[in-house]
């Protein structure tokens, strides 16, 4: 799933809980569960370096461009904690790829395997829609 996805999941669940937590524990459980729907995203396995280190930057800034915008520029303590909860099993992710951190392993593998990949539309179009519902709650909400 894109990162935009997560972090927009990870703005929500801190807008609607303002509690630590339930913020953490909440974008955690929700990154492994958006990961199990059909989803396209950019593979660090079939891209080249370059251009997955480009598209994973793009995703990122247009996750933060996005909440920004949605909340009318304002980011409060939990919508910081659950950005950062939210995309932090694929931070884990990354820092076993790039610094070989071996106790990861575990976790990484199996995250690997939850992963629904599906191409094209088809796989945008979960995205979309859990876009689209993170941002009703961050606008109700906030």
């Amino acid at each position: 799933m894109l990162s935009t996805v997560h972090m927009m999941t990870g703005a929500a669940v801190g807008v609607a809980t303002e509690n630590w937590w339930a913020t953490t524990i909440g974008c955690v459980v929700l990154h492994f569960l958006w990961d199990m729907l059909p989803h396209w995203d950019p593979s660090y396995k079939t891209w080249k370096k370059r251009d997955w280190h480009i598209a994973a930057a793009v995703d990122l800034l247009m996750g933060l461009g996005l909440i920004l915008y949605v909340t009318g520029g304002y980011l409060n303590i939990y919508i910081v904690v659950g950005v950062m909860m939210s995309i932090l099993p694929d931070l884990l992710t990354l820092a076993y790829k790039l610094l070989k951190i071996k106790l990861l392993e575990p976790l990484v593998q199996w995250h690997d395997k939850i992963q629904n990949r599906a191409s094209g539309w088809w796989g945008l179009f979960f995205q979309v829609v859990v876009a689209v519902i993170m941002t009703v709650i961050i606008r109700l909400k906030s």
